[in-house]
């Protein structure tokens, strides 16, 4: 948006990054792509256990992102469990047991019929082996089960982990 772009320019500000919003209709159940030695399972975040693995797993998978602030994980905590984080849409790949991924579904967009994922991440040391696109898959299966008929996410077009490639991928 040209306009916006040249207002926000008139009161100094600068062009930084672009973000964009994906959607895609679910017609069809994707199948979730298997990976030897990974095994992705639904965490129980009333767990506060959970919750710090899931802290961990998210503050390695972001360090070198755009703009990443490392939290502390109460901090952390109150910025992602709000009143649309889904207590049954957060899932966690362990590879050979190990945590190193994960894929959070919330209901933000629920009265219009949408799922939505808000935050996927995968460890640095695991990127590129496939376990992103096997959660994104496991979060628009679970968006498909709860009845939802389209699934959004938002994505930073920079970001050199390749997110954008992946989402494009799997449409």
């Amino acid at each position: 948006d040209k306009r916006l772009q040249s207002a926000w320019a008139a009161h100094g500000f600068v062009f930084l990054r672009r973000y964009y919003t994906m959607r895609m209709k679910i017609s069809a159940l994707p199948s979730v792509r298997r990976i030897e030695n990974v095994e992705i399972k639904a965490i129980d975040i009333a767990n506060p256990d959970n919750v710090a693995m899931w802290h961990q797993i998210h503050q390695n998978s972001f360090s070198s992102h755009f703009g990443f602030a490392p939290r502390g994980l109460e901090n952390w905590s109150e910025l992602v469990l709000n009143n649309s984080t889904d207590p049954h849409g957060v899932f966690v790949a362990y590879k050979d047991g190990v945590p190193v991924g994960f894929c959070q579904c919330n209901d933000e967009h629920a009265a219009e019929n949408k799922g939505y994922i808000s935050i996927l991440g995968v460890t640095h040391e695991n990127q590129g082996l496939g376990i992103g696109e096997a959660l994104l898959q496991t979060g628009i299966v679970y968006s498909a089960t709860k009845g939802y008929d389209t699934i959004e996410l938002n994505v930073d077009t920079g970001n050199e982990s390749g997110a954008l490639k992946l989402y494009e991928k799997v449409g």
